[in-house]
Protein backbone atom coordinates (compact mmCIF):
# COMPACT_ATOMS: atom_id res chain seq x y z
CA UNK A 1 0.00 0.00 0.00
CA UNK A 2 3.18 2.46 0.54
CA UNK A 3 4.22 1.80 -2.58
CA UNK A 4 0.98 2.59 -4.28
CA UNK A 5 0.70 5.64 -2.04
CA UNK A 6 4.11 6.51 -3.28
CA UNK A 7 3.67 5.68 -7.20
CA UNK A 8 0.48 7.89 -7.35
CA UNK A 9 2.17 10.97 -5.32
CA UNK A 10 5.07 10.60 -7.62
CA UNK A 11 3.01 10.31 -10.90
CA UNK A 12 1.03 13.34 -9.97
CA UNK A 13 4.11 15.52 -8.86
CA UNK A 14 5.76 14.85 -12.54
CA UNK A 15 2.52 15.58 -14.48
CA UNK A 16 2.02 18.61 -12.27
CA UNK A 17 5.63 19.72 -12.82
CA UNK A 18 5.28 19.03 -16.72
CA UNK A 19 2.04 21.15 -16.99
CA UNK A 20 3.48 23.52 -15.53
CA UNK A 21 6.56 23.82 -17.42
CA UNK A 22 4.59 24.07 -20.09
CA UNK A 23 2.38 27.16 -19.08
CA UNK A 24 5.24 28.79 -17.74
CA UNK A 25 6.89 28.81 -21.38
CA UNK A 26 3.67 29.68 -23.34
CA UNK A 27 2.56 32.34 -20.74
CA UNK A 28 4.90 35.33 -22.72
CA UNK A 29 2.95 34.16 -25.88
CA UNK A 30 -0.23 33.81 -24.11
CA UNK A 31 0.30 37.31 -22.06
CA UNK A 32 0.96 39.03 -25.60
CA UNK A 33 -2.11 37.30 -27.42
CA UNK A 34 -4.16 38.80 -24.72
CA UNK A 35 -2.31 42.04 -24.15
CA UNK A 36 -3.36 42.64 -28.61
CA UNK A 37 -6.69 41.43 -28.20
CA UNK A 38 -7.35 43.94 -25.80
CA UNK A 39 -5.76 46.73 -27.75
CA UNK A 40 -7.65 45.71 -30.45
CA UNK A 41 -11.19 45.63 -28.31
CA UNK A 42 -10.66 49.31 -26.96
CA UNK A 43 -9.35 50.95 -30.60
CA UNK A 44 -12.03 52.92 -32.48
CA UNK A 45 -12.99 52.08 -35.37
CA UNK A 46 -12.89 54.64 -38.65
CA UNK A 47 -15.75 55.43 -41.31
CA UNK A 48 -15.00 54.44 -44.63
CA UNK A 49 -16.72 55.83 -47.34
CA UNK A 50 -15.89 53.58 -50.63
CA UNK A 51 -16.88 56.31 -53.57
CA UNK A 52 -15.92 56.58 -57.68
CA UNK A 53 -17.18 59.11 -59.58
CA UNK A 54 -20.80 59.18 -61.10
CA UNK A 55 -20.66 56.72 -64.40
CA UNK A 56 -17.11 55.59 -64.51
CA UNK A 57 -18.34 52.11 -63.09
CA UNK A 58 -19.83 50.73 -59.82
CA UNK A 59 -17.77 50.03 -56.34
CA UNK A 60 -18.70 47.47 -54.23
CA UNK A 61 -19.20 47.51 -51.16
CA UNK A 62 -21.63 50.95 -52.71
CA UNK A 63 -21.92 52.03 -48.59
CA UNK A 64 -19.76 53.79 -45.69
CA UNK A 65 -18.52 50.98 -43.64
CA UNK A 66 -16.80 50.79 -40.14
CA UNK A 67 -13.05 49.19 -39.64
CA UNK A 68 -10.61 49.30 -36.99
CA UNK A 69 -6.91 49.22 -37.76
CA UNK A 70 -5.64 46.25 -39.61
CA UNK A 71 -9.06 44.97 -40.57
CA UNK A 72 -9.74 43.35 -43.49
CA UNK A 73 -12.36 44.75 -46.44
CA UNK A 74 -12.82 43.43 -49.44
CA UNK A 75 -13.26 46.11 -51.92
CA UNK A 76 -14.48 46.03 -55.62
CA UNK A 77 -15.01 48.23 -58.47
CA UNK A 78 -16.15 47.04 -62.16
CA UNK A 79 -15.76 49.76 -64.78
CA UNK A 80 -17.76 50.93 -67.42
CA UNK A 81 -16.64 49.85 -70.88
CA UNK A 82 -14.90 53.02 -71.57
CA UNK A 83 -13.00 53.05 -68.39
CA UNK A 84 -9.94 51.54 -66.73
CA UNK A 85 -9.53 50.95 -63.30
CA UNK A 86 -5.73 52.49 -62.15
CA UNK A 87 -5.92 51.95 -58.40
CA UNK A 88 -7.66 53.01 -55.13
CA UNK A 89 -6.98 56.31 -53.34
CA UNK A 90 -7.31 57.24 -50.08
CA UNK A 91 -8.76 60.72 -48.33
CA UNK A 92 -8.37 61.90 -44.70
CA UNK A 93 -10.90 65.00 -44.58
CA UNK A 94 -10.23 65.50 -48.33
CA UNK A 95 -6.50 65.54 -48.14
CA UNK A 96 -4.76 62.58 -50.25
CA UNK A 97 -3.32 60.01 -47.33
CA UNK A 98 -0.51 57.62 -47.51
CA UNK A 99 -2.28 54.25 -47.89
CA UNK A 100 -1.18 51.05 -46.73
CA UNK A 101 -2.75 48.08 -48.87
CA UNK A 102 -2.12 44.64 -49.00
CA UNK A 103 -3.94 44.08 -52.27
CA UNK A 104 -5.48 40.19 -53.37
CA UNK A 105 -6.22 40.42 -57.02
CA UNK A 106 -9.35 37.83 -57.61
Amino acid sequence: MFNKTKFILFTSLSAFLFFSCSNFLEGAKLKEEVENKIAYANSSAVEIQIKSESGTGTVSPNQNVYKKQNDAIDLRFDPNKEYVFLGWQAYQNGTPTPLNLMIQKL
